[in-house]
């Protein structure tokens, strides 16, 4: 959905406030590598009636954010400023995916923001292994193969397998 229609929730609905530090963190982070910003965020709208999915997607609606503040202040941030927001790499920062609930009270968005909030804390760092079979996928992907197929070869499937790596994993370069 469109950046601009999401907005700070309202008063009773916020877990925690903007933590500065953090919201600048994520500034620079969205400037340096704008392609890996993918946010999945949590959020909330009220309306009495039914709403079709199209229009919340084409804006319609103000949707009040219960988890993802800091991020989405940080995407409003940069594309804010005119030197990226006419930028065609950060283009994409525009639109965000978001999970949208109806009607909830303040406690239950303050449960949804909450949960959101606990994915960040039960992390599981991928192993060697995981990352290694992510590779491979990407490989074969880059290649519109198989992975019962040979491996695709050339510089162009490498270029793509690299740029894939670089954005899924938010590397700066890969060697």
């Amino acid at each position: 959905m469109p950046l601009d229609c999401l907005k700070s929730p309202p008063v009773g609905y916020a877990v925690r406030g903007v933590d500065d530090k953090h919201f600048r963190e994520l500034e620079k982070e969205i400037i340096e590598n704008p392609q890996r910003n993918f946010t999945m965020c949590v959020g909330f709208l009220q309306s009495e009636s039914k709403v079709k999915m199209e229009e919340i997607d084409d804006g319609l609606y103000d949707i009040y954010i219960l988890g993802g503040n800091h991020s989405i202040l940080a995407r409003q941030s940069v594309m804010n400023t005119q030197l990226y927001s006419m930028d065609p790499k950060y283009k994409h920062l525009n639109n965000v995916k978001v999970r949208v609930y109806r009607n909830l009270t303040c406690e239950e968005g303050l449960h949804v923001g909450t949960e959101h909030n606990k994915i960040h804390t039960i992390v599981k760092a991928p192993t060697f292994e995981d990352n290694i079979k992510l590779f491979r996928q990407l490989l074969f992907e880059a290649g519109g193969r198989t992975e019962s197929e040979e491996p695709p070869e050339g510089a162009d499937i490498d270029g793509r397998w690299r740029n894939s790596i670089k954005s899924i994993l938010g590397f700066k370069s890969v060697r």
